[in-house]
């Protein structure tokens, strides 16, 4: 019997000491994750910092970190776009800035400038005149989409959108996908 307490006192003392050497090296894992946690957020915030840089030097345009940190990339680039006031400089915008920074970042160009039209239609919903300002960029910007398919999905909503009898420029562009 007394075999049989030693026996107990030595699984106890066996498995107090397992537990004492799991829960350090736990301890240690995650000391191990903070560590790596603590360099991807090191080398996430320099990657967000040298873009900030090229923005300015390459394109001219001022973002915070804390304007960049809040969303994706998009957003940003559409800004390269959205500084171009006049609708007939923003062909030259898109080859020189918008298609660049696209592509510096993995960026679908086509996607991105089809996106970028519907969000001006979606926020000129209210206003929709025929020749106003947002259709003159949207007439701009869907000859710069390279895929048929997706400059076409723009003019049939621009087709959608807009009050008809259409300006000339609307059914230049209509005429130009109706005739792919």
């Amino acid at each position: 019997m007394s075999a049989a307490k030693d026996y107990s006192a030595e699984d106890a003392l066996m498995s107090s000491s397992l537990l004492t050497l799991k829960v350090r090296s736990q301890s240690f894992i995650s000391k191990s994750k903070k560590k790596k946690k603590k360099k991807c957020m090191v080398f996430f915030r320099k990657t967000q910092l040298e873009d900030i840089v090229h923005l300015w030097d390459s394109y001219g345009l001022k973002i915070s970190l804390g304007e960049y940190s809040q969303g994706h990339i998009s957003p940003i680039a559409f800004r390269l776009l959205e500084r171009v006031t006049a609708p007939e400089l923003l062909q030259d915008a898109i080859e020189k800035e918008f298609k660049p920074y696209a592509a510096r970042h993995d960026l679908a160009v086509d996607s991105l400038l089809r996106e970028y039209c519907m969000e001006i239609m979606d926020s000129a919903s209210t206003l929709m005149l025929a020749g106003s300002a947002w259709e003159l960029r949207l007439l701009s910007v869907i000859p710069a989409i390279d895929q048929a398919d997706m400059r076409v999905d723009v003019t049939l909503e621009l087709m959608r959108q807009t009050p008809v009898p259409w300006s000339q420029g609307v059914q230049s562009a209509i005429d130009k996908v109706y005739f792919l």
